[in-house]
């Protein structure tokens, strides 16, 4: 999970609260050479995640979303709580603030408090291929508890494990067992990325059914909450923000109806 570490000053919210109202940010500046994010400068160079220049290319994702969707852009995948960003100074990187800080994870670390970017499908399955690991369609803002007890639980409906539930607060998202369930609002984003990481997998690293789908019925859910939930103008949007950046699509997203309008 690619992890960029937060500074310290965030509002303390309890659990059970509901996410507050940050101040607006404000449009960050994109300094990063853009063109080091396409899939052919990529693959030439065998882009490390720990050191690349593409984490920088995120501003230009989440400023041009705001600009046509300012109630949804800044929100973190999980819970859906608004959540603010600045660049930090001497870094190249982005640094991620949450409007409020959950308590009491299972498995916290010291940045967990914060806003990670979250590989839906997880990064430890590519068998360290760096290239896939970068790939923006992957790569969404969640909270870092979340993300640390996710690890790499795949996502499903519920079906009444008896086991512990692991929630946050109102947030609609927990996790049961070895399974975490996705807030409704999400589950078609989360869907659409699974499977063209998948594809891509299967062509790139020629990875099998059974690592890209550790129980087989997972692939039938996803494609069930592909049809169920189809894209938004936001998630459209996205897309297209990231193919000019990367020089590819998501055709899970792009060959949708919804999106043939969106420019």
């Amino acid at each position: 999970m690619i992890r960029f570490f937060l500074l310290v000053a965030f509002v303390s919210i309890s659990l059970a609260e509901q996410c507050s109202n940050p101040p607006s940010p404000s449009p960050a500046k994109s300094t990063c050479a853009c063109k080091k994010c396409t899939s052919e400068y990529r693959l030439k160079h065998k882009f490390d995640e720990n050191n690349n220049a593409c984490r920088e290319c995120i501003y230009k994702i989440y400023d041009e979303l705001n600009l046509a969707f300012p109630e949804e852009a800044y929100r973190d995948l999980y819970c859906g709580c608004k959540f603010e960003y600045k660049p930090a100074k001497g870094h190249n990187n982005i640094r991620f603030y949450p409007e409020g800080r959950f308590k009491n994870s299972t498995k916290a670390g010291p940045f967990d408090d914060g806003v990670d970017l979250e590989h839906v499908f997880p990064k430890s399955r590519f068998n360290q291929d760096n290239y896939l690991s970068t790939d923006f369609h992957n790569l969404f803002p969640a909270i870092g508890m979340i993300n640390t007890d996710r690890g790499t639980k795949d996502f499903a409906d519920w079906d009444n494990e008896d086991s512990t539930r692991i929630e946050y607060g109102k947030c609609g998202t927990f996790i049961q067992g070895d399974r975490i369930y996705p807030r409704y609002e999400v589950k078609g984003m989360i869907a659409r990325a699974y499977l063209y990481i998948a594809d891509q997998a299967e062509k790139r690293l020629g990875m099998k059914k059974n690592s890209l789908f550790p129980d087989s019925y997972l692939k039938q859910v996803y494609t069930d909450w592909n049809k169920s939930f189809p894209p938004t103008p936001f998630e459209c949007k996205r897309e297209k923000i990231i193919q000019e950046i990367q020089g590819n699509h998501n055709p899970y997203i792009s060959n949708h109806p919804n999106c043939k309008f969106i420019k």
